[in-house]
């Protein structure tokens, strides 16, 4: 926890450094945060009529206006869930406004019905952001490292395991075990939700 915990805080002066319009930071929350979360929104949307870089910018732009005022609303945990669900609401917007597809037709449940795994429902769905938290709620630094590189990142098992250090079986086994966990902690958040809302 004490990972995650750094992780915030680094994320926090980020946040802060970018709202004081620090070039350097600001360049560091386009290349490190929102070009891979907008490739990863692309991906799982499998809407690969838009160019990340498209995406990227729509959720520049929309951060920026009124001297970041929409940054300002983070609270402060889990920046890139927090800007994953920022950028699956912008892709919806760019694909309705382009008039590439109307994401209150079938073109959603036609992407859901090709991979029903858990994970990419997930992704798929307006609370993927649940799923990056869940992956830094995982103790092991290694764990996440693997799902991130693995379903983030769609790299191959051996490409993984070749990062990471390991054998491609010891990445499967890792990469298994970490999958029992996610599960764990999601059954556990709806759980908590449904009896919440009850």
């Amino acid at each position: 926890m004490l990972d995650a915990r750094h992780r915030s805080s680094e994320e926090v002066d980020l946040v802060r450094q970018v709202c004081a319009n620090n070039p350097e930071a600001i360049s560091n929350l386009y290349c490190n945060f929102l070009l891979p979360i907008a490739k990863t929104v692309i991906r799982a949307l499998r809407a690969q009529s838009v160019d990340p870089e498209e995406l990227a910018n729509t959720l520049f732009i929309r951060l920026s206006e009124k001297d970041w005022h929409s940054l300002r609303t983070w609270e402060g945990t889990n920046l890139p869930g927090w800007l994953w669900r920022v950028g699956y609401r912008s892709l919806l917007g760019i694909l309705k406004e382009s008039g590439r597809c109307d994401p209150l037709t079938d073109w959603h449940e036609a992407s859901l019905a090709q991979d029903d795994t858990v994970l990419h429902q997930l992704l798929r769905d307006e609370t993927g952001f649940l799923l990056l938290e869940a992956i830094d709620n995982l103790d092991s630094p290694r764990d996440r490292r693997v799902l991130r590189l693995h379903y983030l990142q769609s790299k191959e098992l051996a490409e993984v395991a070749d990062e990471v250090g390991v054998l491609v079986a010891t990445a499967y086994v890792i990469k298994s075990r970490a999958l029992a966990r996610l599960r764990t902690i999601l059954e556990g958040r709806a759980t908590n939700a449904g009896a919440s809302r009850a």
